[in-house]
C-alpha cells in the first residue's frame, strides 16, 4: 500500500486512498502533490498531509490538508481504508523509516477472501481464495501492475496449499484440496494460448491436506496432512504421479514441510504442533526416507 515518493531531503509514504481522522492544521487550494510535499517540509510542526485526486461532496479538487498528527501517534483506528475516497494521505518518512513500493493491487481479483499468495519460481504468482478459484499472475515491475495470466476452478473447497512442479519437462502446480492433491500441468495450444489443465489426482491421505512442498532436482512431492502422515511423491517414466513412501512418526497434524540442504545432503523437514522432524534417505531418495 506504500509507495515511495520524495521532495528536497523530505520523503513521503504514500497511501492510496487512505485518510487519518484527526486535526487539520493547514488547508490550501489549486495546489499540486510535490506543491504540498513542499509546504509540508517547510513547516517543522508538519508530519503528514492529505491531498485532493478530484473533488468531493465537502471538498474541491487538488486541496491540500496539512497535520501535525502521524500514524504511529493516533490511537485506533490509525489510518482507514476506503476505495471510494477522493484523496489520498501522505506521512512524512522518519531517519530510519522502512518503506517498500506498492506496484500492483488489483482490487476483487477474487470473489472471495484470499487464502494464500505463492511465489512460483518460473510461473510468476499464484493467488487462490475462499471462492475455490486459483489464478495465476505475472508481475509488471516496470509497467507497477500485476497482469493475469491463468485461473482455474472453481474447487469445492479453497486450496489451502499450492506450489509449483515440474513434470519432466513440463511445469505444473500442485493444490491441496481436501484430502487430496490435485495437479494442474502448464499447457500451450497450437495458437500459442496458456492453459492449466488438470492432469492427476493424487489420492494417498485420509483426511485434509495441509502441507506441499516440492524437491525440485530430484522431482519429488511431500504431502502433509491432518491424518499426521506425509505422503512422497513421484513422477514416473509412465508420464504418471505415483505414491513413493508414507512417513507416519508424527503425533499430530503434519502443518509444515520444507526441503532443506545441509552438509550437502538434501533432509526433509516436517513439523506438527509441537514436534519439528528431520527425515533422511536411507537408500534412494525416491523410494526411502527414515
Amino acid at each position: 500500500r506504500v509507495q515511495k515518493s520524495s521532495f528536497a531531503d523530505c520523503a513521503f509514504d504514500h497511501f492510496v486512498n487512505y485518510w487519518l481522522p484527526g486535526f487539520i492544521h493547514d488547508v490550501f487550494n489549486d495546489t499540486t502533490v510535490e506543491h504540498c510535499k513542499e509546504l509540508c517540509c517547510g513547516r517543522a510542526w508538519c508530519k503528514s498531509f492529505e491531498f485532493s485526486k478530484i473533488a468531493g461532496p465537502d471538498h474541491g479538487e487538488d486541496q491540500c490538508w496539512l497535520s501535525a498528527m502521524r500514524e504511529e501517534s493516533m490511537e485506533a483506528p490509525g489510518l482507514v481504508y476506503d476505495p471510494t475516497l477522493t484523496y489520498d494521505y501522505y506521512e512524512l518518512r522518519t531517519e530510519g523509516d522502512f518503506s517498500i513500493t506498492q506496484i500492483g493491487n488489483l482490487a476483487g481479483a477474487h470473489a472471495g477472501n484470499i487464502v494464500q499468495v505463492v511465489s512460483l519460481p518460473t510461473l510468476g504468482l499464484a493467488s487462490s481464495a475462499e471462492d475455490g478459484m486459483v489464478k495465476v499472475w505475472q508481475v509488471d515491475v516496470a509497467g507497477a501492475q500485476l497482469q493475469p495470466l491463468q485461473s482455474f476452478g472453481p474447487f469445492e473447497w479453497p486450496v489451502l496449499e499450492l506450489v509449483e512442479i515440474t513434470m519432466g519437462s513440463a511445469v505444473g502446480i500442485a493444490c491441496a484440496h481436501q484430502s487430496d492433491v490435485i495437479i494442474y500441468k502448464k499447457v500451450i495450444s497450437a495458437l500459442g494460448v496458456e492453459t492449466f489443465d488438470e492432469f492427476q489426482r493424487l489420492s494417498g491421505h485420509s483426511r485434509l491436506v495441509v502441507s506441499l512442498s516440492f524437491f525440485r532436482s530430484a522431482g519429488i512431492l511431500a504431502s502433509g496432512s491432518v491424518d499426521s502422515n506425509i505422503v512422497l511423491w513421484t513422477f514416473s517414466e509412465k508420464e504418471s504421479w505415483t505414491q513413493a513412501v508414507t512417513l507416519y512418526d508424527h503425533d499430530a497434524h503434519v502443518t509444515s514441510l520444507a526441503w532443506i540442504t545441509v552438509q550437502g545432503k538434501t533432509l526433509l523437514a516436517s513439523g506438527d504442533e509441537k514436534s519439528p522432524i528431520l527425515w533422511k534417505p536411507a537408500k534412494d531418495v525416491y523410494c526411502e526416507f527414515r
